[in-house]
């Protein structure tokens, strides 16, 4: 079995794109660990932080900047979409350098470097190898792989473009330009690296979580003194691990060309980087990248990325800080996005989920989630009644948002959330999942009930403020879901899985 295996691969290793995938994802990823080493000057072990982030960095740095050279009319071809990154890496390396944070770890850690190219390299090869099952349907080929490919021929949006334009994540289109600008033909082994590097990425922020080392209470002297290893946070993790990886969902998801597994491994990106850097110093560039990354993946990704901020005004970090790092990146990139669309080319497609409407709904509530964050946050939480609330509060609103959407259009409203329901239920792509969810959320309910309806732990908070955003999504989107595995509602809500499970593990841990 195992020769088999090594002349498997050893066959492989000659196809001309199995090495040029291998090259590109080795190059992402060191410019991202290059970046990340510039600027995680806040952690103790943030060699081993950079190295974890390096990659989903490289590839959301790719994305973003490549999306600015398309709305800035920049001829987008293998060049300039390779500058762009490489001159924000030398300028954050310079930046290193001159502070000292780069130099010192790079005379410290040699060995560091050898290790982790050596790493990226084997994994790389192994998912770019075909040994890895892959899952495709008419959405992939035709949003995923073709709308790419015309992008890297053409180099430049054009009004033909439309539909493309106003019903994919702009960001996951560019990320998929990748095998057309650098002699590949398919982003496989680019999607199951980043699937490697999440399962790490899970397994390390379940230990910090469990072991008490993230912390929304960003108690900065606790936290920096406990560098004890925890045993049982470990075993925990390694079975949370386990069972996420084993879960049919996630499984199901992870495997298919779509942009849901990075919509929801950029989520869990952003959570867990936003606990573990404390004050955002050392992370705020990064976070900016991520945030940008995420609100252009798909349609909604707008709206999520709002809910996130809310969700972040909830923890001890400075107003500008989350407006600046959470908000600005969003409406920099959609704000672009809508006046290149509809303004510049005038794009009014017969079908499509963002129309200008609601575009111009979007960009009104990101402002007024700004000027919520800038101008009445801090003044709202000097209250003691509302600051011990202020999650069920924000629970509370979206509740309130999703019967406004039941008023203007209950049928459709019932009938997707009645789908969602269904989907999960009679396992299309869950398997039994649809139990572990009941079981989280019947959890959630009982401690803050318990808690006498004052502040949720943060992890539940989150997942409850995503599934609502979720279900107030799919119905916004026009139209109705449909039963199945491929329906895209089922979809998104499979992305909620990995918090599912974070959840679920934190409350087993509590117990023992």
């Amino acid at each position: 079995m195992v020769t088999e295996l090594i002349k498997e691969i050893l066959k492989n290793v000659t196809e001309g794109y199995f090495t040029a995938q291998v090259i590109t994802i080795t190059v992402l990823a060191a410019a991202g660990l290059l970046c990340n080493l510039s600027l995680f000057g806040n952690f103790k072990n943030r060699v081993l932080m950079s190295a974890l982030f390096a990659f989903p960095l490289g590839l959301a740095l790719y994305s973003v900047s490549g999306l600015l050279l398309l709305l800035l009319g920049v001829p987008f071809n293998s060049v300039t979409a390779a500058l762009f990154p490489f001159l924000i890496t030398a300028a954050l390396c310079i930046y290193g350098a001159k502070t000292g944070k780069y130099a010192g770890c790079f005379k410290t850690n040699k060995v560091f470097f050898i290790v982790f190219a050596l790493t990226v390299v084997a994994a790389a090869c192994l998912c770019t190898s075909g040994l890895l099952s892959v899952t495709i349907d008419n959405d992939s080929v035709y949003y995923y792989s073709t709308y790419p490919e015309i992008i890297a021929k053409e180099g430049r949006y054009l009004k033909y473009f439309d539909t493309f334009m106003t019903d994919v994540g702009q960001t996951s289109a560019v990320l998929n330009t990748l095998p057309f600008l650098y002699g590949f033909d398919e982003t496989f082994g680019i999607q199951h690296f980043m699937n490697l590097n999440f399962i790490a990425v899970f397994a390390m922020g379940i230990y910090h979580m469990l072991s008490g080392k993230v912390s929304e209470a960003r108690e900065e002297d606790k936290r920096e003194g406990s560098d004890g290893f925890d045993r049982k946070a470990a075993v925990f993790s390694a079975l949370a691990t386990l069972f996420l990886c084993g879960s049919y969902p996630f499984i199901f998801i992870s495997k298919w060309v779509m942009s849901n597994v990075y919509f929801m491994e950029y989520l869990c990106i952003i959570l867990y980087l936003t606990l573990l850097s404390k004050s955002l110093k050392g992370t705020g560039s990064s976070l900016f990248i991520f945030t940008a990354m995420l609100s252009m993946l798909r349609v909604e990704g707008v709206v999520v990325c709002a809910c996130l901020a809310l969700c972040f005004s909830t923890l001890d970090i400075d107003s500008k800080t989350i407006a600046l790092i959470y908000v600005l990146p969003v409406l920099i990139l959609q704000g672009g996005f809508y006046i290149m669309l509809y303004l510049r080319m005038g794009v009014d497609p017969v079908y499509s989920f963002l129309d200008v409407k609601k575009a111009l709904a979007i960009t009104l509530g990101l402002l007024a989630l700004l000027l919520y964050i800038l101008l009445l946050r801090e003044r709202l939480l000097k209250h003691g009644f509302i600051r011990e609330r202020c999650r069920l509060l924000i629970i509370l609103v979206l509740i309130l948002g999703n019967a406004g959407f039941f008023v203007l259009n209950s049928e459709r409203y019932i009938a997707n959330a009645l789908t969602i329901y269904r989907n999960i239920r009679l396992g299309h792509g869950w398997g039994y999942f649809g139990v572990f969810m009941l079981l989280a959320a019947a959890l959630t309910v009982i401690d803050v009930v318990r808690g006498g309806f004052k502040q949720m732990a943060f992890p539940d908070f989150v997942w409850a403020c995503f599934i609502l955003t979720i279900i107030a999504s799919c119905w916004a989107r026009g139209g109705q879901l449909r039963m199945g595995v491929g329906d895209s509602g089922n979809r998104i809500m499979m992305e909620t899985v990995p918090l599912t499970v974070a959840v679920l593990f934190k409350r087993i841990k509590l117990l023992q």
